[in-house]
């Protein structure tokens, strides 16, 4: 049998704002029980629902019953269970004292109450759901109640007038967004109960200064103090074990941070642009610590990582400009790019013994390092590695590297020596390019390839000494970025590149007749005078001794240009290949 619905209204006209009483209140029955549906919007001051009204219990307020009203304080009874969503969203309550029958506050209930300030909960209320208590604007205090077992997400949000805030009782996690945007919060006391911190629960909490998170917290999640510019100090406790990605971003106060030795997994940028964080030490227990974790702490002196991390993330110290020292354990096999780029206070780094490539512009812009020792399990250079190493002098580099990249020592602009590998095979254009104290390089035997611009600035560079037999792949660029002086050796019987320098040979003359030697040439010189391109070959020789120079251009059929008398020990003959040719 269904039961009839009875529906009474009692209505108020008063014109004027009035003390609000029971009368002001509009109500429906439904099965047996009362659900208030609205209120005079003429009704102002203080008013207390009671527990029951025409002998029959007040269960239920309806969604936006008091919208749009004036009542300033409203005490619920003990007769309602549930608040529902949305129930009192937007209204103008300034206090609210909530019976203890409530164990339940919906989504939204109490959202955009932008006058309310003061708020009394349930001593049996069990669970706040999402945004419960969003956009409360003059908000200062809460204390939730023991009995709390659930928040729901973004539930205090932007509450900006929050100063302070008491968690306790059985709530086990501080959901996403929890507290975001509560710009006025300083003040935060956990529950031992709590093992999480969800995301951006406090970002943007701009007055946060100390949090002391509670023993039992195993996560903090993505973002979850982000942009906290006045958080000084956070105790971590032992048995965290993981750091969200960004949860410190901007905490530009943050001066000290221990991470436990329980933490195995830090996120990308988790403490970027933390500019007060002098010192980090990394656990064991981390295996692998994502992008930009420290990037941009500006005052970050010192780092430690303890043996037991595996990889490094891309820009994991990237603009840490004060970064003066850094130990990486061997159990280190990969660093990603940038790593340390414009880590500008840096001096020197030992890499680990493992490492088998060095990333794409790891140390770009380094501008201190002076020193830097590098395995010899290294088999890769990547572009940009080294780039403006302004203070670099010297580098050894080790055998079993085949590859320099683009840019890789672009602008070091103190790099008198370095030592190329036995085995390289290929060097990126403007691998060299600005290292204009560099005064003298050897192109290993193994190099098949050398890309355009390679020496470009360098005007120190006087010596270029090729080893190859079979000539590189060089452009026609090559001989534009050297200087007309720069001596350039060859071994006897290379394949000459001919845009560059033609292809000659010397041989000698004995008793009047020509026969191939194994003569030396030294160096080959070139010139330029007057936009001619002279040539100088410079060759060993014995006084009064006839040589004949020759010269071709396919390497097959040679042509004899001129017979030359020996100088002794060494003999220099010199053309201009504008006339030769």
């Amino acid at each position: 049998m269904i039961r009839p619905t009875l529906i009474v209204f009692c209505f108020c006209t008063a014109q004027t704002l009035h003390s609000a009483d029971l009368l002001d209140l509009f109500y429906e029955i439904q099965e047996g029980a009362i659900t208030i549906t609205g209120c005079d919007s003429g009704a102002e001051g203080s008013l207390v629902i009671p527990e029951q009204i025409e002998g029959k219990p007040v269960k239920k307020i309806a969604h936006s019953a008091f919208s749009g009203t004036n009542i300033s304080d409203i005490t619920l009874p003990d007769s309602i269970e549930i608040i529902e969503d949305g129930t009192f969203s937007s209204s103008r309550f300034r206090k609210i004292n909530i019976g203890n029958g409530v164990t339940r506050i919906g989504r939204g209930a109490f959202s955009f109450c932008d006058q309310l300030e003061e708020i009394t909960f349930s001593t049996n209320l069990k669970r706040i759901d999402e945004s419960a208590f969003e956009f409360n604007l003059s908000l200062k205090e809460i204390s939730l109640p023991e009995s709390l077992v659930r928040l729901g997400s973004g539930v205090f949000r932007d509450c900006t007038s929050l100063e302070s805030i008491k968690i306790s009782g059985k709530l086990d996690s501080i959901p996403r967004y929890a507290f975001e945007g509560c710009g006025s919060l300083k003040i935060i006391s956990f529950s031992d109960s709590i093992k999480s911190v969800g995301e951006s629960a406090f970002a943007g909490c701009i007055n946060l200064e100390d949090v002391e998170i509670s023993i039992n917290v195993t996560s903090i999640g993505h973002g979850a103090f982000q942009g906290c510019k006045s958080l000084k100090n956070i105790s971590l406790p032992e048995g965290l074990s993981s750091i969200g990605e960004s949860a410190f971003v901007g905490c530009i106060k943050l001066e000290n941070v221990t991470i436990p030795g329980s933490v195995i997994s830090l996120g990308n940028y988790a403490f970027v642009a933390c500019e007060s964080l002098t010192k980090i030490t990394i656990p064991s227990g981390i295996t692998t610590f994502g992008s930009g974790a420290f990037s941009s702490c500006y005052n970050l002196k010192s780092v430690t990582i303890m043996d037991g991390l595996t990889r490094i993330g891309s820009e994991a110290f990237s603009g840490c400009s004060t970064l003066e020292s850094i130990t990486l354990p061997d159990s280190i096999n990969f660093i990603e790019d940038r790593a340390f780029g414009a880590c500008k206070s840096l001096k020197s780094i030992k890499l680990p013994e493992n490492l088998v490539s060095i990333s794409e512009g790891l140390f770009y812009e380094c501008e201190s390092l002076e020193v830097i020792k590098l395995p010899k399990s290294l088999k890769v250079i990547n572009g940009n590695a080294f780039s403006m190493c302004k203070s670099l002098k010297i580098v050894d580099l080790p055998d079993n590297i085949t590859r320099i990249e683009s840019l890789t020592f672009t602008a070091c602009e103190s790099l008198e020596e370095i030592k190329l590998p036995s085995d390289l095979e290929f060097i990126g254009s403007r691998a060299f390019q600005g290292c204009s104290s560099l005064k003298s390089i050897t192109i290993p035997s193994s190099v098949m390839e050398l890309q355009d611009n390679l020496f470009r600035n360098t005007e120190n560079l006087g010596k270029i000494n090729f080893l190859p037999m079979e000539m590189p792949a060089i452009p026609d660029s090559f001989y534009e970025n050297v200087r007309p002086d720069t001596v350039i050796s060859i071994p006897i019987g290379s394949t000459l590149y001919e845009p560059m320098i033609m292809d000659y040979y010397v041989t000698t003359v004995s008793e009047e007749i020509a026969e191939r030697s194994e003569l030396s040439i030294n160096s080959i010189k070139l010139n330029d005078i007057n936009r001619d391109t002279t040539i100088s070959i410079n060759f060993n020789s014995e006084l009064g001794k006839s040589y004949i120079i020759e010269r071709s251009s396919n390497l097959q059929k040679w042509q004899e240009i001129e017979t030359v008398v020996g100088e002794g020990s060494m003999t220099d003959y010199v053309q201009i290949l504008n006339d030769a040719g």
